[in-house]
């Protein structure tokens, strides 16, 4: 019988239950966020032509997916309406830009201008701190509207999806 040499460190597994994710720009989606899914990240292969075939090597160009991630929405549509004005301030629809030009004036640090930092914390099985994964310069690109119905039976929470571009992201310690 052969003894296992690569031990590993941690023999719990993460539980899907086991995070929070903050965002200084909108408290209220923070506080109901349900569920928030690592975006993927992949390094498409440079392809160098020749007579014949393309020969495939390393990438140089790293590919991010979009932040998605799903809130509850409150009676009083706070949390959905802090995502929504912060979007309709940078699409600015109403030709004027003041509203573009209020959030250009806050500094990015503050959380509150055009961009934000988005942070998620895993937790291990005793809810301590385990990775931060920082979103850096994220911006709302998507938001999906309420949708009311009076055919459920039973009482079913409004949820609504926010969709963040950004920069990059990076995995540190807490």
């Amino acid at each position: 019988m052969t003894q296992l040499t690569n031990n590993p460190q941690s023999v719990n597994l993460q539980s899907q239950l086991n995070y929070y994710f903050t965002i200084q720009r909108a408290p209220g989606v923070t506080f109901y966020c349900q569920s928030v899914k690592i975006p993927n990240i992949t390094l498409p292969p440079a392809k160098v032509p020749t007579p014949s075939l393309y020969i495939p090597m390393i990438g140089d160009h790293l590919v991010y997916d979009d932040l998605e991630l799903t809130f509850k929405v409150t009676d009083d549509l706070q949390n959905w309406l802090e995502i929504y004005n912060w979007i309709t301030a940078i699409g600015n629809p109403d030709n004027t830009g003041k509203n573009y030009k209020i959030l250009e004036a806050n500094p990015d640090y503050a959380g509150y201008g055009i961009y934000s930092d988005l942070q998620l914390f895993t937790l291990d099985s005793q809810r301590n701190p385990t990775y931060v994964f920082t979103f850096h310069h994220c911006s709302p690109t998507g938001l999906t509207g309420p949708q009311f119905g009076t055919t459920d039976e039973t009482v079913k929470y409004i949820t609504s999806s926010v969709r963040f571009n950004y920069l990059k992201y990076h995995i540190s310690l807490p």
